[in-house]
């Protein structure tokens, strides 16, 4: 299918995640369709004062709304159409160091603290929701904000996955976490760190709260998760819980050094 100017529209292929939000390419520039809900999340978030600070800041990708009418037939699917600032090159987290692995996940809870202060949330914890302009790391996948929801937050686990626990292993264990990335691309199962990360470890900051409870909570969840999130909501599991949680996990990641890199 073609666009304006006769430039080649293309879909992104991991763009199935989110259903609600698309990303596609019109030539050079980089596009996301949004529905009808997705449209008004992305409207309320323009009006915030976080998201143009954070943008402002470098921390997440410039994004406009653009008007549909002139992509032609690439909007016909959605309610409105938003374009983001192309970054240099798109790399993976097996692909990373340690330091940037812990900037890019730190970068990532600072933009979802920003979000909470205003009722806003992350829908989604994955480390490719980060990529860089330099040294320097930023949030791109802007379709993943959206109103919070009392209860805790929906992308904890895949932070934890994806972020933390390669984060763990290489702190705690000296182990390079890039080629086991490489081989678990939605990151590691709470049951299998436990395993990796047993004995003493299992005492060290942040392994118990992260990766044991986790682990045994997944152990006993059923189909009733999703009423099991309700009863946490009801329970009183708000935004400043939440935002509780978020702020103790960022100070750990801050925290977390790899002994490999400083002598290497």
């Amino acid at each position: 299918m073609t666009t304006t100017a006769g430039a080649v529209r293309s879909d992104e292929p991991a763009s199935f995640r989110d259903p609600a939000t698309t990303v596609f390419y019109d030539g050079d520039r980089v596009l996301r369709g949004l529905d009808a809900g997705a449209t008004e999340d992305w409207r309320a978030l323009a009006a915030t004062s976080f998201f143009p600070r954070l943008v402002a800041e470098g921390k997440v990708v410039h994004t406009t709304e653009v008007d549909a009418a002139e992509l032609g037939v690439a909007a016909e699917r959605y309610d409105a159409v938003l374009e983001h600032e192309r970054v240099p090159f798109i790399s993976y987290p097996h692909e990373w160091t340690f330091e940037m692995l812990r900037d890019a996940a730190a970068l990532h809870l600072e933009v979802l603290l920003a979000a909470l202060d205003e009722g806003f949330s992350l829908k989604d914890g994955y480390a490719l929701n980060v990529q860089w302009r330099g040294r320097e790391p930023v949030f791109i996948d802007v379709g993943s904000f959206e109103r919070a929801a009392p209860g805790p937050w929906p992308g904890y686990r895949q932070f934890c996955r994806t972020f933390l626990y390669p984060l763990l292993l290489q702190a705690h264990l000296d182990v390079p976490f890039q080629k086991f990335l490489r081989g678990h691309l939605e990151g590691f199962e709470p049951t299998h760190m436990r395993r990796i990360l047993g004995g003493r470890n299992l005492l060290r900051r942040g392994v118990f709260r992260h990766v044991l409870l986790q682990a045994v909570m997944e152990q006993r969840v059923t189909s009733a998760a999703e009423s099991t999130k309700q009863e946490l909501a009801k329970a009183g599991y708000d935004l400043e819980l939440t935002k509780a949680v978020a702020g103790k996990l960022l100070a750990l990641v801050r925290s977390l050094r790899s002994r490999r890199s400083a002598s290497g």
